[in-house]
């Protein structure tokens, strides 16, 4: 049998993979103002050639201004990735005749609030604001290609993780699916976050830094292209992409280093000329010149960012408000697995849990490190895909456990993804938020829909049902081999 090494191109196998993408894209992202304020720019670029959002700001206050003109506040990278396949939709669009991407705003007592007034960032109290079908079908399109595939390519690189860290491939595999079924990957896989995008990026790279291939210059220029992807994606990333470029040159040789370099380098020429015509300068960024003053403040100082605080960083892991072990029980053995690799001096293991510590401290010291509306403090999410990596020891010793504790996981995931990442700033994010919009979703036509059950009418948990099917009929009978 070839070895975990040798198979390192195929740890998940297509049908899997194919089938993880099929269950990303059941669910249907809702707008908000980071998704809007991403879609914003991916119009400008390909509609208007420019990277201002004059035209298109109004739907979100995550935004930048500066000489007169509107940008969006957010790293670039999630946008660039979308571009492609919003330039497709959009020619559909023309085609069909359909309308463009459109809100509407009303006030409290119903009526429309004119165009040139419906500010999202300054609304009147008690307005309410809709999207037509083709902002919401924009965002789901640019989901698909930003979010949704990167998560797949982080679960490959759980799986190679856990191979390189002593799982076998089924025991992998396993590790791979809980990783997009089971986390608040699910939810942030569905919407046009970055997240996702530096998720896939980062753990994908870190695969081709570990092994020991044939051709390190190629592998090297991949990974510094993925690194690059990263950091321009969200760029507290540019730390951990920099140690794990740092510890691919000492572990790979100066052929992958001097590649790598290359590419990544390219990325960053990239992100200057993006920072100098949008914010004036390379070493600039959107939150150089945030619009909103309570978002501008916390920024001011160190882009928001400190020590990390103990009692916080308990909370984002046993937090009712936001910990990631509440919303995803089945990460606690994650943990316990990575501890026992980590303690068997794997490299993948080791490496796996520098990242996922690095992470979760970055969070714990960000002045808004509840994410604002967010599903759990999302940004440790670059670093869930190598705490996973953990779940394939989890499995090898814990199998029982871990499949109790997973499904408890999975329901989670799905009422997070069915009701959408942006819970409120109070309560429990789960039991006050995803749970009860779950269990009481029901098809409505004014408003979008949370998975694809919803619009075939299906309320409730039975929306689910559909992909349920899906997996009982798709999921492979006969397991892979188990050898190491």
């Amino acid at each position: 049998m070839a070895s975990p090494r040798g198979r390192w191109f195929e740890p998940l196998g297509a049908p899997v993979a194919l089938l993880l993408f099929v269950t990303l894209a059941y669910f249907v992202g809702r707008p908000g103002w980071n998704q809007n304020s991403r879609l914003a720019l991916v119009r400008a670029l390909v509609d208007r050639g420019t990277v201002a959002i004059d035209a298109d700001a109004h739907p979100t206050g995550d935004r930048a201004r500066r000489a007169g003109h509107a940008y969006s506040d957010k790293a670039p990278g999630a946008s660039l990735a979308a571009v492609p396949a919003y330039a497709l939709f959009d020619g559909a669009r023309r085609l069909a005749g359909a309308d463009p991407p459109a809100m509407t705003a009303r006030d409290a007592l119903g009526r429309e609030i004119p165009p040139g007034d419906a500010d999202a960032a300054r609304l009147p109290p008690g307005a309410t604001v809709s999207f037509n079908a083709t902002h919401r079908a924009a965002l789901y399109v640019c989901a698909l290609a930003a979010a949704a595939l990167p998560t797949v390519a982080a679960a490959w690189a759980v799986a190679a993780l856990a191979l390189l860290a002593g799982a076998n491939r089924r025991d992998a595999v396993g590790a791979a699916v809980l990783y997009v079924v089971a986390t608040p990957a699910l939810a942030y896989g569905t919407n046009f976050y970055g997240h996702q995008l530096a998720a896939g990026t980062l753990a994908a790279a870190a695969v081709l830094v570990l092994r020991r291939g044939p051709r390190p210059a190629a592998e090297g220029l991949w990974a510094g292209a993925l690194l690059g992807w990263c950091v321009a994606a969200e760029y507290p990333t540019a730390p951990a992409a920099a140690a794990l470029w740092l510890y691919g040159s000492h572990r790979r040789g100066p052929r992958f280093a001097g590649a790598a370099a290359a590419t990544g380098g390219l990325w960053a020429l990239g992100l200057a000329a993006y920072h100098t015509a949008a914010f004036g300068s390379p070493f600039a960024t959107g939150y150089d010149a945030v619009e909103l003053p309570r978002f501008a403040e916390g920024m001011r100082h160190r882009y928001g960012l400190g020590l990390p605080d103990p009692s916080v960083a308990f909370a984002l892991l046993f937090g009712s408000y936001r910990g990631l072990f509440v919303a995803a029980p089945v990460a606690i053995l994650a943990a316990f697995g990575l501890a026992v690799a980590v303690a068997r001096r794997r490299a993948a293991a080791v490496l796996s849990a520098a990242m996922f510590v690095y992470f979760w401290l970055l969070n714990a010291g960000y002045y808004m490190w509840d994410g604002g509306s967010a599903a759990v403090g999302r940004h440790m999410l670059p670093g869930l895909p190598f705490l996973c990596v953990g779940l394939g020891q989890a499995l090898a010793r814990y199998r029982g456990a871990v499949l109790v504790v997973g499904s408890v996981s999975i329901l989670h995931a799905t009422a997070f993804a069915t009701a959408g990442p942006e819970a409120p700033a109070f309560g429990s994010a789960l039991y006050d938020y995803a749970l009860p919009r779950l269990w009481n979703a029901a098809p409505r036509l004014d408003t979008p829909a949370g998975n694809l059950g919803l619009v075939l009418g299906l309320p409730g948990v039975v929306s689910l049902a559909p992909l349920g099917l899906v997996w009982w009929l798709r999921w492979p009978r006969r397991p892979a081999a188990t050898t190491r």
